[in-house]
């Protein structure tokens, strides 16, 4: 399965002279963790979507990427992923990741870029999850990762009958209505939206 960094927001909540996808938590920029779990788990290749509204997060990725190798957790093995960045045009989320779509053929988990504590584990745990439910169910195309309310460590920004969503989806290249289940993780998983959020993560170490 093929991956998708949404990297194309505006980030005006955030209110901070720094591109959020840049933003330095713990001594790693976010992109770059995503990137590093990303590689150290069973995706096959990671696509970064950017925007005019971040050509610095555009301009780091590019400068880096023949280094990212070095986020490969055993030295002795190699990951066949390979890293493309897509240009959409920032207009909206929904309006990006649909610019998006003619880049997959098949099922693909998206991420949005200021995800913060997403693991090569849980990623994992996601893939084989959807595997097993579209086993015995193929009306199932889509998946959202959400967390009851109660765990989220931050004030969420969405409700959804008790559940947060984190922004961690797995959708099919079918532009038509999706049949989605829902995958319940108990993590502390945080969007970086506002500076309440990254109060959070440093003095929590996330």
């Amino acid at each position: 399965m093929d991956s998708l960094i949404m990297a194309g927001g505006k980030g005006t909540r955030l209110n901070l002279n720094i591109e959020k996808p840049l933003l330095e938590i713990n001594g790693i920029r976010i992109i770059d963790d995503m990137i590093k779990n990303l590689l150290n788990s069973e995706i096959e290749n990671i696509y970064i979507a950017v925007s005019p509204n971040t050509p610095e997060t555009k301009k780091h990725i590019l400068e880096n990427l023949e280094s990212y190798s070095k986020y490969l957790e055993d030295s002795k093995t190699t990951s066949d992923a390979k890293i493309f960045i897509i240009e959409t045009s920032g207009k909206d989320y929904v309006h990006d990741l649909g610019e998006c779509i003619p880049y997959f053929k098949s099922s693909f988990l998206t991420l949005s870029g200021d995800l913060v504590n997403v693991k090569s584990k849980t990623i994992n745990t996601i893939i084989r999850y959807y595997s097993n439910i579209c086993k015995k169910n193929n009306d199932i195309e889509a998946l959202c990762v959400v967390t009851p309310i109660e765990d989220y460590p931050a004030t969420p920004t969405i409700n959804f009958e008790g559940y947060v969503p984190l922004g961690i989806n797995i959708v099919s290249p079918n532009e038509k209505y999706q049949k989605e289940e829902l995958f319940v993780l108990k993590e502390p998983i945080l969007n970086v939206n506002t500076i309440e959020d990254l109060t959070i993560v440093i003095e929590d170490n996330l």
